[in-house]
């Protein structure tokens, strides 16, 4: 468990106990009432793993694909290695918005290639 999760743990099992309410529970946690009761709910239904996050070990949802990963590292290394990171990022920010296709502002239009000149 995270540092985070063990916190939640620790504050949640003095609530329980009744040594504090909610009210300071959420204050501790930095949370609403609402998600504290929410939590709650978790540690009844399946103890102290219910406060471990469940996207642990899943891809990100923002994940790009493969295929697009794999072609901006290609056009990176083909013409853009002498650009600051910073550069680069701005250059291929549009493109990977995209969904890695080339638009009217893409990788290798003349606007792209020369600053939009």
């Amino acid at each position: 468990m995270s540092q985070q999760e063990l916190k939640r743990v620790e504050v949640i099992a003095l609530r329980r106990s009744g040594r504090i309410d909610q009210a300071e529970a959420a204050r501790r946690l930095g949370l609403s009432v609402r998600q504290v009761r929410r939590l709650e709910a978790k540690v009844a239904a399946r103890g102290a793993a219910g406060l471990r996050s469940t996207r642990r070990g899943r891809p990100s949802n923002r994940r790009l694909a493969a295929p697009v990963v794999a072609k901006v590292g290609a056009l990176i290394r083909a013409h853009y290695l002498t650009l600051p990171r910073f550069h680069v990022h701005q250059k291929f920010g549009n493109f990977l918005m995209n969904g890695g296709r080339h638009g009217k502002e893409g990788i290798g239009s003349e606007s792209a290639v020369h600053g939009g000149v």
